[in-house]
């Protein structure tokens, strides 16, 4: 679920956080690393989830 835009942490506010706390480097570095977990998360949205389980992989308690 997104959050509204002005509640959203953008890659600019991350680097103006980071530069506070003491970061010296640029803030393309910053960018491209928001932009790589940004397309990690994305994903396909496929998942695997096994319906059948041998004897004893999965447990149910009530």
């Amino acid at each position: 679920m997104k959050r509204p835009r002005h509640e959203r942490r953008t890659a600019q506010k991350l680097y103006k956080q980071l530069v506070v706390e003491g970061y010296t480097g640029s803030y393309s570095p910053v960018q491209r690393v928001v932009r790589d977990l940004t397309q990690a998360e994305a994903g396909s949205g496929d998942a695997f989830i096994p319906l059948h389980f041998g004897a004893g992989d999965a447990l149910q308690f009530d």
